[in-house]
């Protein structure tokens, strides 16, 4: 399964990376993600999302069930460090089968208001 995740052509298991990147572009500026936001990606797989998000300053928690999976994230970023403290998170983003669902114009303005009230 990772290398289907890691390669952009199979989009079965991920997305081409200039759709990544457009993804991301997105998130931060639909939910005004910055440097020092805190965001945890449930079903992060190889870290797609979650190494991008963290290299535009981003703080990003990555949670998935496939010990590979986060194996290679972990080689892909440059720093990882782990604290364990009391956190709470300004986005929960997840990707994976919600990425394939039907889009719905008013979800993302849902989201943001669970998110942030």
């Amino acid at each position: 399964m990772l290398a289907h995740h890691l390669d952009p052509a199979t989009a079965a298991a991920s997305r081409p990376h200039a759709f990544i990147d457009a993804s991301v572009d997105w998130l931060r500026s639909v939910l005004g993600l910055g440097p020092g936001s805190r965001v945890l990606d449930l079903g992060c797989g190889p870290g797609l999302y979650a190494v991008r998000l963290a290299r535009r300053g981003v703080r990003v928690l990555g949670v998935d069930a496939s010990a590979r999976s986060l194996a290679h994230a972990r080689l892909t970023v440059d720093e990882v460090r782990a604290e364990v403290e009391s956190v709470g998170f300004d986005v929960v983003e997840v990707t994976g089968d919600v990425a394939g669902a039907p889009f719905d114009p008013g979800a993302p303005t849902f989201a943001v208001r669970a998110v942030r009230p």
